[in-house]
């Protein structure tokens, strides 16, 4: 690049990175915080099928079964089937229980609710399909439930029942169950379903916090928000289309830089050790050799980071990382040389601190690698891992 045209770019990068400054100072608009947003657990389905738990049952929510026939309503109106006397009143005895498995096939669903006249299975998928043909597991242990009492925690409950299975979704999901038995019900028409119960002054705070609280995260982070119109430009957002190109040229130059400090460690690590080869490190880890026939035995030494948005450069003292031996090994390995460790896909490691930030200390980044791939056990699972390899050669490629 031109020194006239680079410095133009530097120009514009500091009115960029000026401007920032000054939107953060003056306060960026609000961003809504669910509960599960606090915890990081937005797309967490287990975590949010424990909140379904709560607030379908009536004997903890605050609300009643008002939650339960909100979601029953959605069921009958999706599956065009009129069911007299869906409704669950506040007198019956109901069980609730996350992660229920059907013996039949070990199978585990979401979420059981026994009534006296129902068993009702919710599936809850918020980002994932379905996997194996689960429903239609789950449909055959719904058909034994409602037949049989093996008197089980929910299922004493059960003789004879109506099965309802719900596949619960948001909008944007578009998978389908594979057994037609169960009906899908979205998040968006179950929200307007509970947006319909009335407030109560008398009911608990705490529950009503929860509940609301619920209303909330559906419509922050479940709701296709296409429906709603044009999203907001921000102004983070015009900046950033306002100033692509210098963005982009800084973003190129970081690559760069990345994939030239890389190039750096491979020819670096061979100074320090003749016998070192190894692959350019990748985007979250970085594969250390000592012999080319480890390729074959699918075995290396291994720095990793896990943190793909993380770049080798950023790596700093206050990023731990993990240095170990990497087996993935074939079944005869494990039988044989390796049949000694718990874990044949980690044998030995240590977490260590890294820096590449600049010359000085990756280079003595780079020493503590190497020093402490020439300790005792880091040798001894590369002896072991070469003479597996031996004795593998020695049986199926005899001279």
């Amino acid at each position: 690049m031109e020194p006239d045209k680079r410095s133009e770019q530097g120009k514009r990068l500091e009115e960029v990175i000026s401007r920032l400054n000054q939107l953060y100072s003056e306060g960026v608009k609000d961003t809504i915080i669910t509960l599960p947003g606090i915890f990081g657990k937005q797309r967490n389905e287990t975590f949010i099928t424990s909140w379904l738990a709560y607030l379908l049952n009536p004997d903890v929510n605050g609300i009643g079964v008002t939650a339960l026939n909100a979601l029953l309503k959605c069921y009958e109106k999706q599956s065009g089937r009129e069911t007299e006397g869906l409704l669950i009143t506040d007198a019956e005895q109901i069980v609730v229980e996350t992660e229920y498995t059907f013996a039949e096939s070990g199978r585990r669903i979401d979420l059981l609710i026994t009534t006296e006249s129902y068993v009702i299975g919710i599936e809850n998928k918020i980002d994932a399909g379905e996997h194996g043909d689960q429903t239609y597991d789950y449909w055959q242990g719904f058909k034994t439930l409602c037949g049989f009492d093996r008197g089980s925690k929910s299922e004493k409950l059960i003789k004879t029942k109506k099965a309802i299975a719900i596949y619960l979704t948001p909008e944007a999901n578009t998978c389908k169950p594979t057994c037609h038995n169960f009906v899908k019900v979205t998040y968006t028409d179950w929200l307007h379903q509970l947006q319909e119960i009335p407030p109560d002054p008398k009911r608990d705070q705490r529950k009503d916090f929860i509940f609301t609280e619920f209303l909330l995260y559906v419509e922050e982070e479940l709701m296709s928000k296409s429906k709603t119109g044009f999203p907001e430009l921000r102004n983070e957002v015009q900046l950033y289309l306002d100033n692509r190109s210098v963005l982009k040229s800084v973003s190129d130059s970081c690559n760069d830089f990345n994939r030239r400090l890389g190039e750096w460690l491979v020819d670096q690590i061979t100074k320090y050790d003749s016998f070192f080869i190894s692959d350019l490190p990748l985007t979250s880890y970085w594969q250390i050799r000592k012999n080319p026939h480890w390729k074959k035995l699918d075995f290396h030494f291994e720095l990793y980071w896990g943190n793909t948005d993380k770049k080798l450069f950023e790596l700093s003292e206050e990023d731990t990382v993990w240095l170990y031996a990497h087996l993935e090994p074939k079944e005869q390995w494990t039988k044989d040389n390796f049949s000694g460790y718990k874990n044949k896909n980690e044998l030995v490691g240590r977490t260590i601190n890294v820096n590449f930030s600049d010359e000085s200390k990756a280079r003595n980044s780079l020493k503590r690698i190497v020093d402490i791939l020439g300790e005792e056990d880091f040798s001894l699972a590369a002896k072991k891992a070469e003479d597996c390899l031996q004795d593998y050669e020695k049986r199926n490629y005899p001279v």
